[in-house]
């Protein structure tokens, strides 16, 4: 991958090549992926789970549709965030559907290319145009990248903020916001409070505040009392493929072997079970990957959180290839 990475920037025929490559990647976007997603307006899309939040905070109706989340493993997705992100959203309800998954589809291009970029600081320091083309290319090729944009899910927008909080020195602002969307990103937010101190808990500190300023003058104090019951629906985990748990395995293993069980409320003894895997392969994964740099460090308990958590869906893997760009710097450096 360096040698590629190296011959890319010295030979004047690859470089000009993943130049090409990435132009026709881009000119594909903006003339067959974007008009292919214009015009949807099916409900089979995460972005309207969005939609439906953003107007639920703007008229000021309940966030959690508690009926939903009681049937938390039906065909109906419901909204499991924490209120300041529909909060957050809320100004766009008065958007139709249509108009708001087009708004949705913009930020996915562009969080796409701020990700290459970041990928491409991470690689190299100043890194050039053609370093960013390279990154775009890698990032077009990994599999469930366009899915996952195409499906108009929060996650490339998040794997961009990620990016950006490993070039940044005011990490701790974007992974509080990380935290604050997804929180298994609270994950990489202690672990560096807890390596790198206070210029990170104090910026965290304040989007904290910020955030949840937001989330309760719109959305109402009420609002995180009922994120608590909805969110307990997200530890349960999923027996479909695409949960690639590590921890919900065991269960999928035992269900073949022989233990009759459907998705639906898990029993007692498999919840604890689930909460305990989690914990414990989170821990053994910080303890295990200790003496790693703080940035490959914090991408590592990220995947194991994720991995060790009872919902891990693939797409989530994504954020790996920053491993390989911060490979690619070691590399080249040693």
């Amino acid at each position: 991958m360096v040698a590629c990475y190296t011959m890319i920037n010295k030979s004047w025929l690859l470089s000009r090549t993943v130049l090409c490559a990435s132009f026709l990647q881009i000119v594909l976007q903006v003339t067959w992926w974007l008009p292919h997603q214009w015009n949807r307006i099916d409900a089979d899309r995460d972005v309207f789970v969005y939609y439906n939040a953003a107007n639920d905070a703007l008229h000021g109706n309940p966030l959690y549709n508690f009926a939903q989340i009681q049937d938390a493993f039906n065909r109906t997705p419901s909204y499991l965030y924490l209120p300041q992100f529909a909060a957050i959203t809320s100004p766009l309800g008065y958007l139709r559907y249509i108009d708001f998954s087009r708004m949705f589809y913009i930020a996915e291009l562009a969080a796409f290319w701020v990700f290459s970029y970041t990928l491409a600081c991470l690689a190299r320091d100043r890194p050039t145009f053609r370093d960013v083309a390279t990154w775009g290319l890698i990032l077009g090729i990994t599999p469930k990248v366009y899915f996952v944009m195409g499906i108009a899910n929060v996650d490339p927008m998040l794997w961009a903020f990620l990016g950006m909080a490993l070039i940044s020195t005011g990490r701790g602002a974007w992974l509080c916001v990380l935290a604050q969307i997804k929180v298994f990103y609270a994950v990489p937010l202690l672990l560096s409070i807890l390596r790198e101190g206070k210029q990170i808990a104090v910026p965290a500190a304040i989007a904290a505040i910020v955030g949840f300023s937001i989330g309760v003058s719109v959305c109402g104090v009420h609002s995180y009392v009922d994120w608590q019951y909805a969110a307990k629906s997200a530890t349960q985990g999923r027996f479909l493929t695409a949960n690639v748990s590590i921890s919900f395995a065991v269960l999928r293993i035992a269900r073949d072997l022989g233990w009759h069980r459907a998705d639906g409320p898990l029993p007692m003894l498999a919840k604890i079970y689930l909460d305990l895997a989690g914990i414990v392969g989170t821990s053994a994964t910080a303890y295990l990957a200790r003496k790693l740099e703080n940035r490959s460090y914090y991408v590592v308990c990220t995947l194991g959180a994720l991995l060790f958590g009872p919902f891990c869906w693939d797409f989530y893997l994504v954020i790996a290839i920053i491993l390989l760009a911060l490979w690619v710097r070691g590399v080249a450096e040693a």
